[in-house]
């Protein structure tokens, strides 16, 4: 597993007893009778051809396509007379943009707040404060995200379980 706040990877793989075909059939009912609840749920996208379909899911909430978004992307196959899940979790391409894009923000906002508190060209500019809490607030964002990772990786594993039949 690679650890880290913003760019990390944990690899997930779940297998069980129900066939490739009864895993896909299952998650495809899963992600399709669920789409338009508005309570936690599981969504995500199945491409590719059924005996080797690409997956990507998620968890999705009321609240969570503003904030922090840890992705499954991964194959479903055939193994013995079961079915495994494998792949990698993450956090998804627009989590990770938003974290360093509000990082660089904060940044860019402290150093120009700085060079004009140097040139003494702004009494009464509030840049470097803002800058600041800018940069404050994404530092706190990312670091209570790792916090919580655990619980949409907890969700997502329990999901994958329930259709390869590991209950």
């Amino acid at each position: 597993m690679s650890e880290g706040f913003i760019f990390w990877r944990r690899p997930l793989r779940v297998a069980g007893p129900h066939s490739q075909q009864d895993a896909l059939a299952r998650l495809r009912a899963l992600i399709q009778g669920r789409r338009f609840g508005v309570g936690l749920r599981l969504i995500g996208a199945i491409t590719g051809p059924d005996s080797a379909p690409s997956i990507r899911l998620w968890r999705k909430g009321l609240l969570s396509a503003a904030g922090d978004v840890i992705e499954f992307r991964g194959t479903l196959r055939a193994e013995g007379e079961g079915s495994v899940f494998e792949g990698e979790l993450c956090y998804a391409f627009g989590t990770k943009f938003q974290f360093v894009g509000l990082l660089i923000m904060g940044a860019v906002l402290l150093f120009a707040g700085a060079v004009r508190e140097l040139e003494g060209a702004a009494r009464d500019s509030d840049m470097l404060g803002i800058g600041l809490a800018v940069a404050v607030v994404a530092a706190v964002w990312i670091y209570s995200s790792s916090r919580t990772r655990d619980d949409q990786i907890r969700f997502i594993e329990e999901h994958l379980e329930s259709c390869a039949g590991r209950e």
